[in-house]
């Protein structure tokens, strides 16, 4: 009974982030020349590193690497934004950029990982 639970509710979360994914794209690309290229590649940067445990096996098994770089890309935009609740409008379109980034390229490499995971029973 869990396990299928499991897949049911991990593809309704799957399609939630894809829409969740898509908006981000479709409303947020044209804004980031607001924010600055400058910040933008900031931006790209950290995400990649929070990303990067998940592509490098020095830093333990799989199953560890793909929850510290997924968890780690994710919190740091929730943790931004509970943070910037009290900041201007620059702040919160900063962590627009973040977030639009943060999907943009974390999305690909859930991909990647789905793909090596191990089935759950």
């Amino acid at each position: 009974m869990a396990g299928r639970v499991h897949r049911v509710s991990r593809r309704v979360a799957d399609a939630v982030l894809a829409v969740l994914v898509l908006y981000f794209l479709v409303t947020g690309v044209t804004r980031l020349p607001e924010v600055g290229w400058a910040a933008v590649g900031a931006i790209a940067v950290v995400v990649l590193a929070c990303l990067s445990p998940a592509l490098m096996p020095v830093f333990g098994p799989p199953a560890a690497r793909r929850a510290v770089a997924m968890t780690t890309a994710v919190r740091n935009l929730s943790l931004a934004l509970f943070f910037a609740s009290a900041a201007g409008p620059v702040v919160v379109l900063t962590l627009l950029a973040y977030g639009l980034l943060m999907y943009g390229l974390s999305v690909p490499v859930a991909l990647r990982l789905a793909r090596t995971a191990a089935p759950v029973s």
